[in-house]
């Protein structure tokens, strides 16, 4: 539990050269080591901010989706009185204070006065310096690390540069968190998409194709239609073994289911199903079938068939 019931301040270096950036920013790399989502990093690094740098508070803001808006997502100090809580969370447009001004221009800022900076906005209490810092990947402001203290003047360069170290490396962490996720809900996309692939091939194999006749409704299994011949308003089914079936159903509304299961119109009185052919006749007018049978292809459908049988 984190509790913050009193205001101590450590004494600060005036210079970068008296405290050692490097290791500054290495002991952040080191800590982000592991934190595999936004809310880890931003937490860690608020807090980091305050015991590393002695900052009074530290508040990290984020875009909302529609880059308009920024949300306060991690606080240390007073905004933060308990665990991972923000008291009274506030959400500023982009251009609107010193904090949406820098989220827009993407330039850090410090402020010496805040009280003759119009721009201000009191948070949960008024603080007399402010530092803003963008966060930015590739050119994209993801949001700022903001910090305010109750002492004039108090930010130095030395903040200035620290912070955007340690911005560079907030942007970095998040991005890769970013891409991971939308890695992720591609590959759970793709994966529901092969569900409903594998389950409709399923079903295509498992297809069986009723005709109905005077006798009945008999449901013949695809693999076992060579192919279907039109005959007036019927439809005759030539079957594996030399049987044959007939419909009182038209060879077009045989086509419409059929097509989708790899049969293929070849000429206005044939419905041929691919799986069975063997080979084109001589003059490759023709095709030729399992059963020996050879089926005309009608000149009108000769570039579709050769298209679709690759020939």
């Amino acid at each position: 539990m984190t509790t913050f019931t009193q205001k101590t301040f450590l004494k600060l270096p005036d210079s970068v050269s008296e405290m050692n950036l490097i290791e500054i920013i290495s002991y952040f790399a080191t800590s982000l080591f592991g934190k595999n989502t936004e809310e880890d990093i931003v937490w860690d690094i608020a807090k980091n901010c305050i015991g590393r740098l002695g900052l009074a508070d530290c508040v990290i803001y984020l875009f909302d989706d529609k880059q308009e808006n920024l949300l306060q997502k991690a606080a240390y100090g007073p905004k933060n009185p308990v665990n991972f809580d923000i008291y009274q969370p506030i959400v500023i447009p982009k251009g609107k204070g010193i904090v949406g001004t820098v989220a827009q221009t993407g330039i850090a800022e410090i402020i010496g006065n805040t009280s003759k900076d119009a721009r201000y906005i009191v948070d949960d209490e008024c603080r007399l310096s402010e530092i803003t810092v963008p966060i930015i990947y590739n050119g994209e402001i993801l949001g700022v690390i903001d910090s305010e203290h109750p002492q004039r003047a108090f930010f130095r360069e030395w903040h200035l540069q620290t912070l955007t170290a340690i911005a560079n490396l907030c942007a970095n962490k998040i991005y890769g968190v970013r891409i991971k996720e939308r890695l992720q809900e591609k590959e759970q996309k793709l994966a529901v998409y092969q569900e409903k692939i594998e389950a409709l091939n399923t079903r295509k194999q498992n297809f069986k194709l009723p005709v109905s006749s005077t006798e009945g409704t008999h449901f013949f299994p695809l693999e076992e239609i060579i192919r279907l011949e039109a005959d007036r308003n019927y439809t005759v089914l030539y079957l594996t073994e030399k049987r044959k079936f007939v419909s009182a159903k038209t060879l077009k509304e045989y086509e419409t289911t059929l097509t989708n299961h790899q049969f293929l119109r070849v000429h206005k009185s044939h419905l041929v199903n691919q799986k069975h052919i063997v080979g084109l006749s001589a003059n490759r007018e023709s095709l030729i079938l399992k059963d020996t049978s050879e089926i005309e292809i009608s000149r009108r459908k000769k570039e579709e068939v050769r298209e679709q049988l690759g020939i």
